[in-house]
């Protein structure tokens, strides 16, 4: 802390400049507490020192008794500085990783979205190119035409005139030279 011991022993905590005046009258009411009888526990607190830094400590306080009666508060004060600056940079890094979450949950929402979109758009797509197949099988096996089509040279699909005219079923002719 960087007091010295003429600085504290004997002193009234609330003259010693260890805590900060907007926080002081708190202090000042737990400390009236502890002095009733009141058990606190361990109380997490942060200290001015003499160079200005802020140090944090745990401080458990019990009255010393005396033939039932309490003569005198003893305070143990422990060093938490280091632990407090290790939970704030670990509240300093969940925060990140809460924003960096709540950024990738958002793109992941936007690409669900567009994937939606693009399989309702390729679902209407297929519906409407099998109906167009099924007007186009339906036109092609009623048409009175032969009609066949051919691919590298081979007969790749032949109607029934088609076969009709040259006495074949159209599985027949299938993978025939077209020429």
């Amino acid at each position: 802390i960087g007091y010295s011991k003429e600085d504290i022993i004997g002193k009234h905590f609330a003259d010693i400049d260890l805590f900060n005046e907007d926080i002081l009258p708190n202090y000042l009411d737990l400390f009236i507490e502890m002095v009733k009888g009141r058990n606190l526990g361990v109380l997490e607190v942060k200290l001015n020192t003499v160079s200005g830094d802020d140090l944090w400590v745990e401080i458990y306080a019990s009255r010393l008794m005396k033939k039932g009666e309490a003569y005198a508060l003893q305070v143990i004060f422990r060093d938490i500085t280091k632990r407090k600056k290790a939970e704030e940079k670990v509240r300093r890094a969940k925060t990140l990783l809460e924003e960096k979450v709540r950024e990738r949950t958002k793109d992941l929402e936007d690409i669900r979205e567009r994937l939606e979109k693009d399989i309702e758009l390729r679902e209407h797509t297929e519906k409407a190119l099998r109906e167009s197949e099924a007007k186009y099988r339906t036109l092609v096996e009623n048409a009175n035409d032969a009609i066949c089509i051919t691919q590298d040279w081979k007969l790749a699909y032949c109607s029934r005139r088609f076969a009709d005219i040259n006495g074949y079923m159209p599985e027949e002719m299938y993978g025939r030279e077209f020429l």
